[in-house]
């Protein structure tokens, strides 16, 4: 009996190591059109970098395992604005087809490397669905915007799928987390993310406004609300520790994404990739477009000579360091909540630096991105500008958490 209830929780230890939370809003309920699409990812493998991609038809760029040098993608976009991301479903599998499953990654760059539309996904699908000599491998649900209006989710396992279109959502968006709707009632997962994600969406979105990646980071993936337990934690009221059991950020979260896509068929180019990598309070959003080669990528983003990208080791580092600073006996299962929404010792708190940081990052970058999406600005001038800028995001980020000295 024992061994049954060791066996069983490593299992749950494992599946909750996987757990996602996903948002994609309508541009029909945004003020300027544009769609927008979180990913905020939680993964057994927390070093993460960005890397770029030559597809069958198009590059494409995403956030990839620091220790993968292969085409598998956890959030990406490519040349023509078609982006997509993915959440574990643990509820939809429904064949026995000896297959290799978890390769959700590798389809998600099969994909950017050939789709433009939700419609060439579509038919990627019904393709792949119906090929039970090589399944897909997966079960899962899909977000993808494109630059022609799209914004679907769609729950997708080896031999079916169903769209969730977010352009006819009544509420003009989407959460997700890891079930399928179409899936097993029973098995269900990731149920409390789902509803505190929703109740902040519920109190703080109105259509016809612009909700941008500063908002959601800061209202999701920066939240310490825990709804099924009614606590939200913030600077006035915060414990010095808490349990570190379905939050949204948690000790396992690896990167979050925003993506900002583009109205109904303008430039594709203008698509914006807001990427954090690491953990939320202690990292940033860079801005990351597909308006340059491999090489011009910020250096902090892609692997240093250690293979590592040194903004995820920063944040990591930071986190190991603060957020979760207890080791001994079942102390990792806690977080330091005064750290991160307090600040201790006179410094300020993490995920004030956070907030503050990419606040600067986002001013410096909408200087000339305004521009450039005005047309003010042509492609070739702002994609020199946009360059010059990368270093500037590096040491506002390092600065403002110039006070909190990690572990070497």
């Amino acid at each position: 009996m024992k061994k049954i209830f060791v066996t069983f929780f490593v299992f749950i230890t494992s599946m909750i190591g996987w757990a996602c939370t996903a948002l994609i809003i309508s541009g029909d309920a945004t003020a300027d059109g544009r769609p927008v699409m979180l990913k905020h990812q939680d993964a057994d493998k927390l070093n993460k970098k960005m890397a770029y991609f030559q597809g069958k038809k198009y590059a494409f760029m995403g956030v990839v395992n620091a220790d993968c040098d292969s085409a598998e993608v956890w959030a990406g976009t490519n040349e023509v604005g078609f982006c997509i991301m993915n959440t574990a479903a643990y509820n939809f599998r429904e064949d026995s087809l000896p297959c290799t499953m978890d390769r959700e990654g590798l389809v998600m760059a099969e994909v950017l490397g050939e789709c433009k539309t939700l419609e060439d996904f579509e038919a990627y699908l019904n393709s792949n669905t119906k090929n039970k000599k090589k399944p897909l491998g997966v079960e899962a649900n899909f977000g993808v915007i494109d630059a022609n209006g799209g914004a679907a989710f769609y729950e997708v396992n080896n031999t079916r799928w169903v769209k969730i279109d977010v352009n006819k959502e009544k509420d003009g968006y989407k959460v997700v987390t890891n079930f399928c709707s179409a899936g097993r009632k029973e098995d269900y997962k990731g149920v409390e993310r789902l509803q505190t994600a929703t109740a902040i969406m519920k109190e703080n979105f109105q259509k016809g406004k612009t909700f941008d990646h500063e908002q959601i980071l800061n209202l999701i993936s920066r939240s310490y609300r825990h709804e099924l337990l009614g606590v939200n934690f913030t600077s006035k009221n915060c414990p010095k520790y808490f349990v570190d059991q379905d939050f949204i950020p948690r000790k396992s979260t690896a990167s979050c994404v925003v993506f900002e896509g583009v109205k109904a068929n303008d430039n594709p180019h203008k698509t914006v990739m807001w990427t954090l990598l690491g953990y939320p309070a202690c990292g940033v959003a860079i801005p990351m477009m597909m308006v340059g080669k491999q090489e011009s990528m910020p250096s902090y983003m892609v692997p240093d000579k250690t293979g590592l990208s040194q903004m995820c080791s920063q944040s990591l580092a930071l986190k190991n360091t603060y957020v979760f600073p207890l080791t001994i006996s079942n102390g990792e299962r806690y977080f330091d909540a005064e750290a991160l929404l307090k600040g201790k010792d006179k410094q300020t708190a993490l995920v004030e630096c956070a907030q503050k940081a990419e606040k600067k990052i986002n001013t410096t970058f909408s200087y000339i991105y305004d521009r450039f999406y005005s047309g003010e600005l042509d492609e070739k001038t702002f994609v020199s500008m946009y360059h010059s800028q990368t270093m500037t995001y590096w040491e506002l980020y390092i600065n403002a958490y110039k006070d909190w000295k990690v572990k070497k």
